[in-house]
């Protein structure tokens, strides 16, 4: 009986079904593998609503539980920290930290948080130091200030820290399920955040195949980045709230006697496009008289940024944290005159200065350094102030 030969489309059709079959199977093995690896976290919520606070929500306190793939674990008033006295210890130094996600410390361990990197640093140098962090993810800097006034001020610190994270202009409001942010402003954009929250090989591919296409300059159609842009480039709304949060804060800390340091970090993403709202930050900040420092080199340095996150996440993992510290640390160290000393004085194998008396109190004030208030030394302001 003689064959009949399967027709040219049969052929293309049978291919096509195969290829089909092997493409949905490798994709259904890559999305169960990513499932399977991705840092898990407890159904149990670790956001609360808060009543009557200009704050608007925050963590649970004294609350443990794993997020991102890690312990979290909250103190007395619901930050991701040690607990501290409100009165401060004689001879040790403070400083307090604001932020969002990258400063609460997103995916990684307590210890490995540039926070508390900085704090140990800063415990080598010769003197005492409390870093203090009230990082909250999903903030912005309009929340961070309420932080500041809230919580934060009551410590009376020697030093303020501002992480200023790229979408800090975007403005937070409260759902049922916590805190959110503006959606997708095309049908091209909600798809593609509706994928990242429902499937996993989209949410591992999706920043890859971004990373790919930006050469070939795609404008972006897809993500964050559109959004964030604008918001620099045109006077939005969350730019112009930002900044004046930003004033005040930096403001209201001067008033008190204690400077402030603005730390702009990057998006941890390849080839990285936010430049210009960099710029304009940091521009901002010396135009007004802030003391800035810009970690952007920390990406631009990295020939493949996808190290330095957590998987399936997006924020900077233990990796950058300590580049994130040790940056820091030496800004530190050549602007800021008393830890210079210290330094100096540890490196020399001398006794690390001691506690001020009046004189030394009478010689800060005649630096401009502010009055002390019987709080013990203070950072002053930094090295190129005091000519």
């Amino acid at each position: 009986m003689e064959q009949i030969e399967p027709s040219l489309g049969r052929k293309l059709a049978f291919v096509s079904i195969a290829i089909g079959a092997f493409l949905v199977l490798t994709a259904a093995l890559g999305e169960a593998t990513l499932r399977w690896i991705a840092p898990k976290s407890d159904a149990d919520k670790l956001g609360v609503k808060l009543e009557g606070s200009a704050r608007v929500y925050g963590l649970k306190p004294n609350h443990r539980s794993r997020q991102t793939g890690v312990m979290v674990q909250t103190n007395s008033l619901g930050f991701r920290e040690n607990e501290y006295p409100l009165q401060r210890r004689p001879g040790v130094r403070r400083i307090v930290v604001l932020g969002d996600s990258f400063t609460f410390g997103q995916g990684v361990e307590f210890q490995e948080i540039y926070s508390k990197r900085l704090e140990a640093q800063l415990n080598r140098s010769g003197d005492r130091y409390e870093v203090i962090n009230f990082g909250i993810p999903g903030y912005n800097t309009t929340l961070e200030l309420a932080t500041w006034r809230e919580v934060a001020a009551r410590f009376n610190p020697d030093l303020v820290i501002l992480g200023y994270v790229m979408n800090d202009t975007e403005q937070v409001s409260l759902g049922k399920s916590g805190p959110t942010q503006p959606a997708g402003d095309s049908f091209l954009n909600s798809a593609h955040l509706a994928l990242r929250e429902v499937s996993m090989l989209y949410k591992f591919l999706a920043p890859r195949l971004s990373a790919l296409m930006l050469p070939f300059d795609p404008r972006y159609p897809v993500g964050g980045t559109r959004q964030i842009l604008a918001s620099f480039e045109h006077e939005s709304a969350g730019w112009a709230e930002s900044r004046d949060a930003l004033l005040e804060l930096v403001g209201e800390a001067r008033r008190a006697g204690t400077p402030a340091l603005v730390v702009v970090f990057p998006m941890m993403v390849d080839s990285y496009p936010l430049e210009p709202a960099h710029r304009k930050v940091t521009r901002f900040c010396r135009e007004h008289g802030i003391e800035v420092l810009d970690l952007m080199s920390v990406v631009l340095e990295q020939k493949v940024v996808s190290d330095m996150v957590v998987m399936l996440d997006g924020h900077p993992n233990g990796r950058a944290h300590k580049i994130f510290s040790e940056r820091i640390y030496q800004h530190l160290l050549h602007n800021y005159a008393l830890l210079k000393n210290g330094v100096e004085a540890v490196a020399r194998g001398r006794e690390a200065p001691r506690p001020l008396d009046h004189r030394d109190e009478r010689a800060l004030r005649a630096l401009g350094a502010g009055k002390p208030q019987g709080r013990g030394r203070r950072f002053g302001p930094p090295t190129k102030w005091l000519s």
